[in-house]
């Protein structure tokens, strides 16, 4: 699934359905993200998404990619598989 992130303001937390896809913003480098945002907000972001894709694998889904969509940014795509062959 080589689609391209659909282009726009990506913030971290940000979830997008693309057609079956399901799309979630998260820091391209937690040491940055960290020293900008803080010890605590990053420990509590981290278990936001940690949660999130708790819940987005619990739908059947699967992790199938991550790019970066801008130096502080990087959107994971999440897909169902029909099998095997639907694998990067």
């Amino acid at each position: 699934t080589g689609r391209p992130v659909p282009t726009g303001t990506w913030r971290v937390g940000t979830y997008v359905e693309d057609r079956d896809d399901l799309l979630v913003a998260v820091p391209a480098r937690w040491d940055r993200f960290r020293a900008e945002a803080g010890t605590g907000t990053a420990a509590t972001v981290r278990d936001q998404l940690r949660d999130a894709f708790t819940q987005v694998l619990d739908t059947g889904r699967v992790g199938v990619s991550c790019q970066a969509v801008d130096q502080d940014t990087a959107v994971y795509r999440f897909t169902h598989l029909t099998s095997q062959a639907d694998l990067p």
